[in-house]
């Protein structure tokens, strides 16, 4: 069954012109207010600080918002739809969508800076979930409670399986907290016409989505 293991990573498919700054600052606020600022639009889909940081306006974080969730739907689709042999509902898609963000929303983040040359280096330490584990059980709690041997037809196995695992996925989303342990990573900012900004704006937005998934490795 083709299970959503890795939906954090779709805010990496947000286009890089949507992350831009807007015009020329004479004072830039200190690189880790623009990384946390990033972390909670991205993450929490919370406007504010990058908003009163002047970093976007609210036309453009909004369109950012509105990306990151399209996105987010169209991954929840394709990855269960099973090449399009499953038809999901709205509902079902909404459920899982809103689970999933609710839970991100719980995630908090703290952002030191350093300077090295002319640039910043800022730490990220964030709170994170342990989404394999997540769909993990629902993938076994479906399997249990959809057998195999009950049905003539696999379509028919396969589709209430696939509808098994979404209850048990939003459930879990629902359920879940986040861990108790933290994960940090490291980025480069430079200043862009007077503004603290990523180095480089992919690495950045595929570092945050790491940073915020559990991995066993960085804990080591």
């Amino acid at each position: 069954m083709n299970t959503p293991k890795k939906l954090i990573y779709l805010i990496m498919l947000i286009t890089i012109f949507f992350i831009p700054f807007i015009g020329c600052q004479f004072s830039s606020p200190p690189a880790s207010e623009v990384a946390l600022s990033y972390y909670k639009l991205l993450i929490h889909q919370d406007a504010s600080q990058i908003i009163s940081l002047n970093i976007m306006d609210e036309k453009m974080s909004q369109l950012v918002i509105d990306n990151v969730n399209e996105n987010l739907r169209q991954q929840i689709l394709s990855d269960l739809s099973v090449e399009n042999r499953i038809t999901l509902s709205d509902d079902q898609i909404y459920s899982i969508q809103e689970a999933y963000l609710a839970l991100l929303k719980q995630l908090d983040c703290h952002a030191i800076s350093s300077p090295n040359g002319n640039t910043q280096i800022v730490t990220l330490t964030s709170s994170c979930v342990d989404f394999n584990t997540l769909t993990n059980n629902a993938t076994q709690l479906a399997l249990n409670q959809v057998n195999i041997s009950d049905y003539r037809q696999h379509a028919d196995y396969l589709s209430d399986l696939i509808h098994a695992y979404i209850i048990h996925l939003i459930k879990g989303y629902e359920t879940a907290k986040p861990l108790e342990i933290t994960q940090e990573t490291h980025f480069v900012f430079t200043k862009k016409n007077g503004l603290w900004l990523p180095e480089d704006y992919e690495a950045f937005t595929k570092e945050l989505c790491m940073l915020i998934d559990y991995n066993e490795s960085l804990q080591k």
